[in-house]
């Protein structure tokens, strides 16, 4: 997906994004002079003057994560943390999630449920799976 930035929007972050892009001569196939669309929703009071103002354009990647809570995701880390289960940085975490889910249709992160073992097989099978491709 592509998405609009304006140097001078009232969002700070999006300003600082397209100055960055600005400023980075590797960036200049992406920014282009004029206000493409309707532009921001506010222009910050320093923004530049309507006829020097520019967009630029970044592609953003994602996958989506089959948790839409941040607390549910925690809470299933905690869990393989506390069963012993320590390999879980954030791109096998990001695969045993998606396993689980794909597998249970949610995500189980209660080690009371009598589904935890087979959560931990799955996680098992990831680590063991990325152990051998190095």
């Amino acid at each position: 997906m592509f998405i609009r930035h304006w140097p001078g929007q009232e969002d700070k972050t999006e300003s600082d994004r397209a100055y960055r892009i600005l400023n980075e001569p590797k960036c200049h196939p992406w920014v282009f002079d004029g206000v493409s669309g309707n532009g921001p929703k506010n222009w910050a009071k320093n923004a530049p003057p309507p006829d020097k103002r520019q967009t630029c354009f970044t592609c953003s990647i994602a996958i989506n994560s089959p948790v839409k809570s941040w607390e549910y995701l925690r809470e299933f880390r905690l869990s393989l943390l506390n069963s012993g289960f320590f390999g879980v940085d954030s791109e096998k975490l990001e695969r045993v999630t998606h396993k689980v889910k794909q597998h249970f249709g949610c995500l189980i992160y209660n080690q009371e449920d009598k589904r935890w073992m087979e959560v931990l097989k799955i996680a098992n099978q990831i680590a063991s799976t990325s152990l051998s491709r190095t």
